[in-house]
């Protein structure tokens, strides 16, 4: 049962196209899209965390941790603190600011766990290292030329007493491209921003024209690891509309505006101070698709102001994507220790060091306005190794009272006993939820009964067997009637398992156009894998998306979801590479 465009729902007949034939074909490409196809990926609206979390762990897996690395620099740090409190202690050396003499604190808290045995170097033969000055010699000139993170923490290392009698300034950490190089090594190795590009992907898929702003970038990071994936390149058109490139007033923009050239269409560089209202600043709010920043507890002094201000700029539903430290580390501390910030913190029960747990967190994202923490990616798997995690949260949608839809129907065919138990089970699963009222019909019973507020159609119809292709005249009618009076449509069937490459011409995709151009309804497709008996994980995808399509991020959704290997996929049409 095929449409013609000029055929106004309301007088919808069976055409004579050879509907069969099409149904059997799904995959027949319309003619104004030769030149490009259908890319198809899961729709992170309809995953849990837990499913997003392994979605991007899965595409970039945990490799072997660079263990030796690790453990050379743990023990290079430790033996520098033996070396140096010995000192401190001959020569009756005091830090002058109170900053360095919690370093020094820390340090002698250092010494005090290895003497309890409480550190790997308590056992020999590496206590005794401790104190070999040509062994740890002989680590620093191996770490020093193994890479830039190394040749970093050495001279930090071999500098330390000077640090902290006053003889060197913290500052001349910064100095040079040292610092800089650093973290551009740290940010490339890290797993967790390489799984990022993953949920970038799923981003960027469901909206490839987002608007990002990156808050505090100092000389982007952020933004060059994630243009990798977002970025035009010789192989993909870029995945976003604008990229606003900011940091504190005064800071120059020139190295950045030179670094990222080849972005210079959609990139702009703006002053922004994240701790003061971004209204204030010339920022137009509840905007962005999408906030990032790096080490902004590091880099500011009241974080909760931050989280607050972000969520200012977002729009309901936005992201705010942070990769921060999570612990105060032997690493972060021994290096970052040596600067004041290190030790202040703006919330009363955190740590020492600019960084706080997980409960920490989600609890700052909640009061901000944020969903909590939906997704953590440490940056290596290993203990030893990790320091850093990339955090994940989503800007909280308006309250369920203000959603269109205020009540749904489902409607089945009294002789299918599988869409009957379909439907008793919705009917269940809606009233406990308390989504909205709901009721099930025959297609008989739904046809007289008029809805009086917007209303969610569901229709199981076809869950098991196709019935477009070849429908009664009077069944058609009412199937008219039911579409046209629904606010939005649901429709389920079992046709999933398969991704086409090309737009889809089966009658329920023709009906979903003419719904949309004369009704100006929307109808949802699900196609579910086929099952002897619908599981459970077929029950949840339904249940999701009935929830999905009750919220305002919904007015924009696709149209169509197809289930292959127990994922929900949906598509975007893209230009076909040449």
């Amino acid at each position: 049962m095929f449409m013609s465009k000029d055929q106004k729902l309301s007088s919808l007949t069976v055409t004579e196209v050879d509907a069969t034939k099409h149904a059997e074909n799904d995959s027949v490409g319309f003619p104004e899209d030769l030149g490009h196809h259908v890319q198809w990926m899961p729709d992170l609206n309809l995953l849990t965390n837990r499913e997003t979390t392994d979605l991007c762990i899965n595409e970039y897996p945990y490799s072997t941790n660079p263990d030796d690395f690790f453990a050379d620099l743990e023990f290079m740090f430790m033996a520098r603190i033996t070396e140096t409190l010995r000192i401190l202690s001959e020569q009756q050396l005091k830090p002058s600011q109170p900053h360095l003499q919690k370093y020094v604190d820390w340090m002698i808290h250092q010494q005090l766990l290895l003497d309890k045995d409480q550190l790997r170097f308590a056992s020999e033969p590496l206590k005794s290292r401790l104190v070999d000055l040509d062994y740890l010699q002989d680590v620093e000139d191996r770490l020093m030329n193994l890479n830039k993170r190394g040749y970093f923490y050495v001279t930090v290392a071999r500098n330390l007493l000077k640090f902290l009698a006053g003889e060197m300034e913290s500052s001349t950490i910064f100095e040079g491209n040292m610092l800089k190089d650093f973290y551009s090594e740290e940010v490339h190795e890290s797993h967790a921003l390489r799984q990022c590009g993953k949920y970038l992907d799923l981003l960027s898929h469901l909206n490839p024209r987002m608007k990002i702003l990156e808050a505090s970038a100092e000389v982007g990071f952020m933004a060059e690891v994630m243009l990798r994936t977002l970025g035009n390149t010789e192989n993909s058109n870029p995945k976003y509309a604008q990229w606003d490139f900011t940091d504190k007033p005064g800071t120059s923009f020139a190295g950045a505006q030179d670094r990222f050239h080849h972005e210079a269409e959609r990139m702009q560089f703006r002053h922004l101070d994240i701790e003061q209202d971004p209204e204030k600043q010339g920022f137009e709010c509840a905007t962005y698709d999408m906030v990032v920043s790096s080490m902004v507890v590091y880099a500011t002094s009241d974080i909760e102001a931050v989280l607050r201000n972000a969520r200012k700029l977002l729009k309901p539903g936005g992201k705010l994507i942070l990769y921060e430290m999570m612990g105060p580390s032997v690493r972060s501390t021994f290096t970052l220790g040596l600067f004041e910030r290190f030790w202040i913190s703006s919330v009363a029960d955190s740590k020492p060091g600019p960084c706080f747990d997980e409960r920490q967190w989600n609890e700052l994202l909640v009061r901000a306005g944020f969903s909590g923490l939906d997704i953590i990616l440490p940056d290596f798997d290993a203990s030893i190794a990790h320091e850093c995690s990339l955090l994940v949260s989503t800007a909280a949608e308006e309250s369920p009272a203000a959603y269109p839809v205020q009540e749904i129907e489902i409607v089945y065919d009294v002789a299918e006993s599988s869409q009957q138990e379909l439907a008793k089970f919705l009917v269940e699963y809606c009233q406990s939820n308390k989504l909205a009222p709901v009721r099930s019909f025959s297609i008989q019973e739904a046809t007289n009964h008029t809805p009086e507020s917007p209303l969610l159609r569901i229709f199981l119809l076809e869950l098991r067997v196709p019935i477009l292709s070849d429908i009664p005249p009077e069944l058609l009618q009412k199937l008219q009637g039911l579409l046209s009076s629904a606010s939005t449509v649901l429709w389920i069937n079992q046709r999933g398992g398969i991704l086409p490459s090309q737009p889809r011409l089966s009658p329920v995709n023709r009906l979903s156009r003419v719904l949309m151009e004369h009704c100006k309804r929307r109808l949802h497709l699900l196609s579910l894998e086929l099952r002897s008996r619908l599981d459970t994980k077929q029950r949840d995808h339904i249940t999701r998306l009935i929830r999905f399509l009750l919220s305002p991020a919904a007015s924009n959704a696709n149209l169509e979801h197809i289930e292959q290997d127990g994922v929900l996929n949906t598509p975007r049409l893209i230009a076909s590479a040449h």
